[in-house]
């Protein structure tokens, strides 16, 4: 078994922390989070985009729009800012 959630169909690793909003890891079974959301954004970003998630809450959305844009600014590390 891996160490993921699936997440929209996007392997994530989510902490314990989130129990309760998204299956903790491990866990394959696929779960849906925001899906009209996540298919909107999904049709328009690329790899190598830049995309710019305003209005985090949990970072669960940015997390996956990093995983399709493949690519992590800053070292891998992903940046959030809470309004």
């Amino acid at each position: 078994m891996n160490n993921f959630s699936n997440i929209n169909g996007i392997n994530i690793n989510v902490p314990k922390e989130f129990d309760g909003i998204v299956p903790v890891s491990p866990n394959s079974s696929f779960f849906a989070y925001e899906p009209f959301s996540f298919i909107g954004c999904r049709e328009g970003i690329r790899e190598g985009d830049i995309v710019f998630d305003l209005g985090v809450s949990y970072g669960i959305m940015t997390t996956l729009f990093a995983k399709m844009a493949e690519k992590f600014i800053l070292s891998k590390r992903m940046l959030a800012y809470f309004l």
